[in-house]
């Protein structure tokens, strides 16, 4: 991707941070200029039949007139452009698949925290413990045992790379929401407690201006 400045970027998405969460944040942390466009729940229906959106899904990411879609494509798309991925093939791998297992996790996610209907509504309370008490401890298990393994200075060895990004993005905006951070975050301090500290370093340092701009403080998820 060169020449980003007349580029034209633009990124659509709901009222939220959750699947477009960490294409804004790889922006952000290379200075890149980007339109955030905010398309309104109830304005989706007009939209998505506007032929505009390839499967119909958010969000969607514009660059130089072509458009993008499926949010892990876009994010690893976006590592490779600005060299935020491995420098061989098994690191490539443990970049690659964090994302599928966070997408993995944000589906247990969404039912507990954001409801579109009274039927969802009533099931909220029963997909939080189950968040809680199964899915959080699983999945977090999971991920400090992979950062003790590969990680050095950064998640994957000494060089700042795509997992910081997808770690800190993504497990900030489930565990230390600030509408559920004292609820929540015991969960991650107790399953991933050497994650959780490199994760609050890199919140407050190489991401901190995804975290002041861009990081949609009322968003659910």
């Amino acid at each position: 991707m060169t020449n980003w400045q007349n580029a034209n970027a633009k990124v659509e998405y709901f009222p939220l941070n959750a699947r477009a969460a960490v294409t804004r944040a790889i922006l952000h942390y290379n200075n890149l200029p980007f339109t955030d466009t905010v398309i309104p729940f109830e304005e989706w229906g007009k939209y998505k039949k506007s032929g505009n959106f390839e499967f119909e899904q958010l969000p969607a990411f514009e660059f130089k007139g072509e458009r993008f879609f499926q949010s892990g494509s876009i994010v690893l798309m976006l590592a490779r452009a600005f060299n935020l991925l491995g420098s061989n093939s098994h690191e490539n791998y443990i970049h690659e698949s964090l994302v599928f297992a966070l997408e993995d996790l944000i589906t247990k996610v969404t039912p507990a925290v954001l409801a579109f209907s009274p039927e969802g509504q009533a099931q909220m309370e029963t997909k939080k413990k189950e968040l809680k008490e199964v899915h959080a401890p699983f999945f977090l298990s999971k991920f400090e045992e992979r950062f003790k393994k590969y990680g050095g200075k950064y998640a994957v060895g000494d060089s700042f790379s795509l997992s910081d990004i997808l770690y800190t993005v993504m497990l900030t905006n489930v565990f230390r929401h600030p509408g559920r951070k004292e609820e929540f975050e015991p969960v991650l301090e107790q399953y991933a407690p050497t994650l959780s500290k490199h994760i609050g370093n890199i919140a407050k340092n190489e991401l901190s201006g995804y975290f002041a701009k861009a990081f949609i403080q009322n968003s659910p998820i």
